[in-house]
């Protein structure tokens, strides 16, 4: 494993070189590198606007994603805990249910 480190806004930045991950420290952070493979034609388009950050944008759609897929997963287990839940019957006590099962001891 190789490292660079550089001096980045008054942070010590240590980048660690292994296999072909990069991984970035900044103070506490560690941050890692993705590959995103694309079309020429959009690298292409993606050049016309060469100032629009587009590790930002991936970032965001990354986390986009990531919100959608934890609310998906919440609104599932509030559907299977729905399906579950059942309503006692008419009638129902439980208060005697409950002695009865504590008079069987």
């Amino acid at each position: 494993m190789s490292y660079l480190a550089t001096l980045f806004n008054d942070f010590i930045v240590v980048i660690y070189l292994y296999c072909s991950n990069v991984f970035v420290i900044m103070g506490d952070f560690v941050l890692s590198t993705i590959t995103v493979r694309i079309d020429p034609e959009i690298k292409k388009k993606m050049r016309k606007f060469s100032y629009i950050n587009w590790s930002e944008v991936v970032r965001e759609a990354i986390l986009k994603k990531l919100r959608e897929e934890e609310r998906k997963n919440v609104a599932e287990a509030l559907l299977i805990n729905e399906k579950l839940r059942r309503k006692a019957p008419e009638g129902w006590d439980s208060a005697e249910v409950i002695r009865s099962w504590r008079r069987k001891r």
